[in-house]
């Protein structure tokens, strides 16, 4: 199992929890579901949840 981290700005803020609730309540379990795919399978989660960006980047594909 591996850990997601949402990191806070310098002012304690978090933007991308903040993104994620100002989303419609359907958009935002099917992201929490994805997350925690992503919790489970780590960098083994492939398409569609996942796809590489370029070089070691990769994206949660939602």
């Amino acid at each position: 199992m591996y850990k997601i981290k949402f990191y806070p700005t310098h002012k304690g803020d978090y933007p991308v929890k903040d993104f994620i609730q100002q989303m419609d309540k359907k958009s935002r379990s099917k992201i929490w579901r994805y997350i925690a795919l992503l919790e489970e399978r780590g960098p083994n989660l492939l398409r569609p949840y996942a796809d590489y960006v370029r070089d070691k980047i990769r994206e949660l594909r939602v």
